[in-house]
C-alpha cells in the first residue's frame, strides 16, 4: 500500500506517466529527502529519475523534479514518501519500484488498485465521478494524472 500511495503521489504532483515513475532512483531518493524534508527551510519532495523518456534521445537521461509537499487542496505527499523512506532504507536495488530481485516494476502494477478505488468512490459518492463515467476507460496510469483533473 505504500508503494500504491507514492505512486499515485509522485503521478498526480509531478505530473509523470504510469511508466515514469518506476524510474526513481532508490537511493538518490532518500537521501535528497531526508535533506529537503527534515533540513530545507521550504520542505518539498525531490523526484530523482534516471532512464529513456519519451521524446528524448536513446541514451538514458538523469532528472530530478521538485513538488511541493501538500497542495492547495490538500493532497500530501509526506506521509508516503517518509513511509517509503523507512520500508525501502536498506535496499540494494537502483530503482526504487523494483521486485525483490531488483528488476524495475512496471506501471500497470497498480492500475488495477487505483481502479477499483476509483470505481468505489464512484459507487459511494456519484458527484465526484458519475455512473455515467467508463472508469477503467477514463483514468488509469499510462498517461498523466494530471491531465485527467478537472474531467
Amino acid at each position: 500500500m505504500v508503494r500504491a500511495g507514492l505512486f499515485f503521489g509522485v503521478s498526480f504532483l509531478g505530473g509523470l506517466r504510469g511508466e515514469e515513475v518506476p524510474r526513481i532512483v532508490c537511493k538518490e531518493f532518500i537521501a535528497l529527502n531526508k535533506v529537503s524534508l527534515e533540513r530545507s527551510s521550504l520542505p518539498h519532495v525531490v523526484i530523482p529519475l534516471y532512464g529513456r523518456f519519451k521524446n528524448e534521445s536513446n541514451v538514458p537521461r538523469c532528472h530530478v523534479m521538485n513538488v511541493v509537499c501538500e497542495t492547495k487542496s490538500g493532497i500530501n505527499i509526506t506521509r508516503w514518501v517518509r513511509l517509503a523512506m523507512e520500508i525501502e532504507g536498506e535496499s540494494r536495488n537502483m530503482f526504487l519500484f523494483s521486485d525483490s530481485d531488483g528488476k524495475r516494476e512496471k506501471g500497470g502494477l497498480y492500475e488495477d488498485y487505483l481502479f477499483s478505488l476509483l470505481e468505489r468512490v464512484q459507487r459511494e459518492h456519484p458527484e465526484h465521478i458519475p455512473a455515467s463515467v467508463e472508469v477503467r476507460e477514463t483514468f488509469g496510469i499510462s498517461s498523466s494524472f494530471s491531465s485527467k483533473v478537472g474531467m
